[in-house]
C-alpha cells in the first residue's frame, strides 16, 4: 500500500483543506441530487448513471486534468488547484478524450458480443474481458499525456499505448493492485459504518424521502468523495510518477523538473 500512502500525503496537506471542503461540497450536492432523482424516478438502488452523475464525472475529470497539468509544472509542490484556475482549453480535450476511449471500449465490447452470438463461444469474450480489466489503468496514461500541454496528439493511438504499457507493465500492475485493495478496504469500511450505525440506531433518524434517511445521504456523499479522490487524483498521480520517469516524449523534461524541485528544496534547507 506504499503508493496509496505516499499519494495520501500528497493530496492531504495543510493548504489543501479549503479545496477539499469545496470538493466535498460539490460531490455531496451532486450525489444528493442524483439519489433524489433516482428515488423520484423509482430507481433508488440502480447503479446506472443519471444526468447528475455525468455532470459530476465531467467536473471532477476536468479538475483532475488540471491537477495533473500542474504536476508537470511543479511536480513536488503541486496541490489541488483552485476551481477558478482551471484552464478552459482543458475542457473540450478532456471531453473528446473520454468520448473516444468510451467508443473504443464500446466497439470492443460489441465485437465480443457479436462473436459470442455467432459462435456461442464464451472463451474469446471472457479473454477479452480479462484483457480489458488489465488494460484499464493504462488508459489513464492517455489522460496524463493530454494533461501535459492539453494536446490530443497521440492520445488515441492504441498501438502506441499498448507498446508503452508493455514497457511499464510491472510498476503499473503493482500500483493497480494496491488501489484494488484500497477500494476493497473502502467498501468494507462503508459496510461496517452502516452496521455500526444500525446498532447505534442512527440509520433511521431524520427521514428525507421514502425509506431514505439523512444517514444514507451523508454516508453516500462521503463514500463518493473518497471514491473520486481515489479514481481521479490518487491513482492518476501514482501513475503520473511512473510516467515522468519512463515516457519517451516527456520523461526527460519531467525528470529535470523533479531534479529542479529537489535542488530548490535543498537550497532552502541550507
Amino acid at each position: 500500500m506504499k503508493a496509496v500512502i505516499e499519494t495520501v500525503k500528497k493530496i492531504y496537506i495543510k493548504n489543501n483543506i479549503k479545496k477539499h471542503i469545496i470538493l466535498f461540497v460539490i460531490v455531496a450536492v451532486f450525489t444528493t441530487l442524483s439519489t433524489l432523482y433516482d428515488i423520484r424516478t423509482s430507481q433508488p438502488d440502480t447503479w446506472k448513471q443519471n444526468c447528475f452523475d455525468w455532470i459530476l464525472n465531467i467536473l471532477i475529470a476536468i479538475y483532475s486534468i488540471q491537477f495533473l497539468h500542474d504536476c508537470f509544472r511543479t511536480p513536488e509542490t503541486t496541490t489541488l488547484p483552485s476551481w477558478n484556475k482551471i484552464e478552459l482549453k482543458a475542457i473540450p480535450g478532456q471531453i473528446i478524450l473520454s468520448i473516444i476511449w468510451t467508443l473504443y471500449l464500446f466497439i470492443i465490447g460489441i465485437l465480443a458480443l457479436i462473436w459470442y452470438a455467432a459462435t456461442d463461444d464464451l472463451i474469446l469474450p471472457i479473454f477479452i474481458a480479462i484483457l480489458l480489466i488489465g488494460f484499464m489503468p493504462s488508459i489513464y496514461y492517455s489522460y496524463i499525456k493530454f494533461s501535459e500541454n492539453f494536446s490530443l496528439k497521440k492520445t488515441f493511438d492504441i498501438i502506441a499505448l499498448v507498446k508503452y504499457t508493455q514497457k511499464v507493465f510491472k510498476p503499473t500492475m503493482k500500483v493497480y493492485i494496491q488501489y484494488i485493495f484500497a477500494f476493497i478496504i473502502l467498501f468494507v469500511l462503508y459496510i461496517c459504518l452502516y452496521f455500526i450505525g444500525g446498532l447505534a440506531g442512527i440509520t433511521t433518524l431524520f427521514p428525507i424521502e421514502n425509506e431514505y434517511f439523512a444517514f444514507d445521504f451523508i454516508t453516500s456523499a462521503f463514500f463518493e468523495y473518497i471514491l473520486n479522490l481515489l479514481l481521479f487524483f490518487m491513482f492518476p498521480y501514482s501513475l503520473f510518477k511512473i510516467y515522468i520517469c519512463t515516457s519517451e516524449d516527456y520523461g526527460k523534461d519531467s525528470k529535470l523538473l523533479l531534479a529542479k524541485e529537489e535542488e530548490n528544496k535543498t537550497d532552502t534547507n541550507n
